[in-house]
């Protein structure tokens, strides 16, 4: 969690609570966290069961909404078939929100998120925080703000440590012979929440900041590293005074400037990953590492250039943390499922697991909407070990095809 060659990352965290405080004024519940607690959500955990009627309840008189406006409804689906197996990949619409007049909203809310209790927590946040923000002028025709945005706002808000604590689960369930299993994560990396808890306290500073202790004693000192970098830094106090103002035209022009900058960041991203893929083909993989990181520092959730990384890094026999960049590229949705299935099979076959390496391999071949490059080449290879001769040379003839040297 270092900042110092993140610069674009915390001028773009500076820019969005100045948005919001510009805009939405002083929230509710400023220089607090609001707990998923008793304290907080009172008619939740006065019901001996988790019901959605209290959750809505609650987040509607937290945030100030009319709670007669906002209607939901529990959808099923094939999941919820106990005797029929599924699988599924990349991000599911578990919540759809529908605008139906003016700051009214019904959910649809998917019957197997329902069944858990953390995604579900998470997800109805980011949907009411949504809905908040709707409520401003400002936000009217931004309605697919990123998640990154909302969940700035959310902290904003009051919610960041509930976020922050529901941001992943990974559970399963046992019906007789059945097993359904599942995963969550948030795309929020930790040194970005570090740094909007650190803005959050020099917006409403306090001297008994309890809910600090929610965190971790990393977090803690971080956050703290971060506040007194932020203290020190006369023009930021210039401008947090300003935005208490409440200039709303300066916030739309703050708002703009911040998505612009944000879209030529991604741009550059891109163009970066492209330069390095061109290396890479090449044959040139450590000057196309420099490439990928380069494209990171734009746009860390850049799911390709996430994916290339963690590939290149393998090759030169990094496998841990070539690893971690894989997860982090399937983590964004942004990635293609060939290529990260091929960077896996070529992990594991690096690690010794061969029958580990072979099942992703045929996952590759099998989620291919495009070619994919070297996953011919690299099959073979893994055959070759495995003792299959005659099929190893098949594939290894496939990527010269392909004009793979």
């Amino acid at each position: 969690m270092n900042f110092k060659t993140e610069e674009n990352k915390k001028n773009w965290v500076e820019t969005c609570f100045l948005i919001l405080l510009k805009t939405c004024g002083f929230p509710k519940n400023s220089a607090e966290q609001i707990l998923f607690s008793k304290e907080y959500f009172p008619k939740t955990f006065n019901s001996k069961k988790f019901e959605l009627e209290n959750i809505f309840l609650d987040l509607s008189e937290i945030l100030d909404l009319n709670a007669a406006k906002i209607t939901y409804e529990i959808t099923p689906d094939l999941r919820d078939v106990g005797n029929i197996p599924t699988a599924s990949q990349g991000k599911l619409d578990e919540i759809q929100v529908v605008a139906i007049d003016e700051n009214g909203y019904h959910f649809y809310i998917s019957n197997t998120i329902n069944n858990r209790q953390k995604h579900l927590l998470y997800n109805l946040i980011i949907e009411f925080i949504r809905i908040k923000l709707m409520s401003y002028n400002l936000f009217k025709n931004e309605k697919n703000l990123s998640e990154h945005f909302i969940f700035l706002a959310g902290t904003y808000f009051g919610f960041g440590i509930t976020l922050f604590e529901n941001r992943s689960e990974v559970g399963f369930t046992r019906i007789g012979f059945s097993r359904k299993q599942w995963s969550f994560f948030s795309p929020i990396l930790p040194e970005n929440i570090v740094y909007s808890f650190a803005f959050y306290e020099k917006l409403f500073p306090s001297s008994n900041v309890l809910w600090i202790k929610n965190l971790s004693k990393e977090f803690q000192g971080k956050i703290s590293e971060q506040v007194g970098v932020l203290n020190s830094n006369s023009n930021l106090n210039v401008l947090i005074n300003d935005a208490k103002s409440g200039n709303k035209e300066v916030s739309n022009e703050l708002l703009q400037n911040s998505i612009k900058n944000y879209q030529e960041n991604n741009s550059l991203s891109i163009k970066q990953m492209n330069i390095g893929y061109r290396k890479l083909k090449e044959g040139l993989v450590e000057k196309s590492e420099i490439d990928f990181r380069e494209a990171l520092k734009f746009n860390e959730n850049n799911g390709y250039a996430n994916d290339n990384l963690g590939y290149v890094l393998i090759l030169q026999g990094k496998l841990d943390e070539g690893f971690k960049y894989l997860q982090i590229a399937i983590k964004t949705e942004k990635n293609n499922l060939g290529y990260s299935f091929r960077n896996l099979g070529l992990y594991y076959h690096r690690k010794g697991n061969l029958q580990e390496a072979k099942k992703y391999f045929e996952l590759a071949f099998e989620n291919q909407d495009i070619p994919v490059d070297f996953l011919e080449f690299h099959y073979s290879e893994l055959l070759s070990e495995l003792g299959d001769k005659e099929n190893a040379l098949k594939f290894s003839e496939k990527s010269k095809a392909k004009g793979e040297e």
